[in-house]
């Protein structure tokens, strides 16, 4: 079969927002990225509704929404007991990408994606990314990839850790993590010539956004700091040292090899966090047992008196559940005409919820999961969704005993992490180029769409489940994608 391109590469930047790749452009910096829009394709990669790293990931690589791969935050909920726990790859569903490629004989490589945890066999290899508990456990296919790393890179960080209080010592850790990545990557482009399909991820970029975007914001104090600068060369070294890897691996012999950039999100400031359900509290519909409750974490819905709840919420920028009679363990709210009365009154006080500090209404738009999701798994998506003031806020679950507040500065009850100062934003990074391309900014481009371009890139006239189209051919066939007609 004749394919369009011999080999695909695909650089995953975690975060990777063109408000800073922009401006870095128009100062010279980044001379790849700049050739990559003069000469590609490229636009705005609209993230899913929330843009959650787990979530998005899995829609890049599955071409599937949500309810279709079953991946909503980085926690999945039990309903029989309430009972929270952090997903890995096994929790994922749909195929991915290079398990279709690899049936297709392909050979492909896999490193550092998010949910590939354990690592997959594939006709290539794989090394796990975030959700691999550590460098002790079997994070690589074969296994023996493992030794083939630490024999020419050294020790191998999966992650950084999250609980480092200080911020040096955080950075420090991210930069070492970087620098180690990028010795993989060298090392696989420069032994293994022979693949098919390479996709490759650095999070680094997100790691340090999330720590350092107050410094980089013009609109925030702390971009005056004497310190400020440093903090912000730290992020543009990430984009630069990736600017050259693009110059010394595509761009010096691009001839039948197709780049792609994406992002899982973007990234703008994180202004307060926000405590939903200390809000349901205050507007009757959640009783908590214990008000000096000492426990943080997932341990927080021990807490909630089931008995007297209607509603809750965990996980990341506004996840809403109704306590269903029926489907949760406690659920007291009769299905239908109840529920959605309780609904609509939560969509009322959502939309006049005032952040006392400012005096403005901070819920932009509250959704139902219907009106997100489609497929077999869309019974484990939370019941609404709110997108508060365009993720400047975040929900912050686990902390509601340490205050009385429903507003407070970022992760202010975390004692044992690194204060955040931004935020995942819908809008991350699409760029793609290959040798004969036309440039082109699409006006919508999804995560979704990912999957199908790589599918006709390599000429796979396949019929499988996706909900994306191809960004070169555009066709769109319900809900199932042909790559090449």
């Amino acid at each position: 079969m004749r394919n369009i391109v011999g080999r695909i590469i695909i650089l995953g930047l975690d975060g990777a927002t063109f408000k800073v790749i922009d401006p870095m452009i128009e100062r010279g910096l980044l001379p790849n990225f700049k050739r990559l829009k003069g000469e590609g394709i490229w636009g705005n990669l609209r993230s899913n509704i929330h843009p959650i790293t787990p979530s998005a990931w899995a829609s890049i690589y599955t071409g599937l929404n949500p309810g279709k791969h079953g991946i909503y935050d980085f926690r999945r909920l039990n309903r029989s007991d309430y009972s929270l726990n952090f997903v890995n790859g096994s929790a994922r569903r749909g195929k991915p990408i290079w398990q279709v490629l690899s049936e297709c004989g392909k050979k492909v490589g896999v490193v550092n994606i998010p949910l590939t945890y354990p690592p997959e066999k594939v006709n290539g290899f794989m090394v796990s990314g975030m959700d691999a508990p550590g460098n002790d456990c079997r994070y690589t296919y074969p296994e023996g990839f493992a030794g083939e790393i630490k024999s020419s890179i050294g020790d191998y960080a999966i992650d950084v850790n999250g609980s480092c209080s200080s911020c040096e010592d955080y950075l420090t850790q991210v930069e070492d993590m970087f620098a180690k990545r990028v010795k993989l990557f060298r090392y696989v482009m420069e032994t293994k010539k022979d693949l098919d399909f390479l996709f490759f991820v650095f999070v680094e970029t997100d790691r340090l956004q999330h720590v350092l975007w107050k410094y980089i914001d013009p609109e925030n104090p702390a971009y005056l700091l004497p310190e400020a600068a440093g903090y912000r060369r730290k992020i543009e070294d990430i984009y630069r040292r990736v600017d050259e890897l693009i110059g010394s691996y595509y761009f010096s012999n691009p001839k039948d090899t197709a780049l792609m950039i994406v992002s899982d999100h973007g990234f703008g400031p994180l202004k307060k966090d926000i405590y939903l359900n200390k809000w349901f509290e205050q507007i009757g519909l959640l009783k908590f047992k214990d008000k000096n409750f000492g426990g943080g974490g997932i341990s927080f819905l021990e807490n909630i008196d089931w008995s007297k709840t209607k509603a809750y919420s965990y996980g990341f920028f506004g996840n809403i559940n109704i306590n269903l009679r029926g489907r949760e363990a406690g659920g007291i709210v009769k299905a239908g005409r109840e529920e959605k009365k309780i609904k609509e009154l939560i969509t009322k006080k959502a939309t006049q919820l005032i952040d006392p500090e400012t005096g403005k209404k901070v819920v932009d738009k509250v959704y139902l999961k219907e009106e997100l999701y489609s497929g077999d798994f869309t019974a484990l998506a939370p019941d609404m969704l709110f997108i508060v003031d365009n993720y400047s806020y975040t929900s912050r679950d686990g902390y509601e005993s340490f205050t009385d507040n429903i507003f407070e500065e970022p992760m202010k009850h975390h004692k044992h992490a690194v204060p955040h100062s931004g935020n995942h934003r819908i809008e991350g990074v699409f760029m793609m180029h290959f040798d004969g391309c036309r440039t082109s900014c699409p006006r919508k481009i999804t995560l979704c769409d990912v999957f199908p371009t790589v599918l006709e890139l390599h000429d796979l006239n396949l019929n499988v489940d996706c909900d994306g189209h191809s960004i070169i051919g555009r066709e769109r066939i319900s809900d199932k994608c042909i790559a090449r007609k």
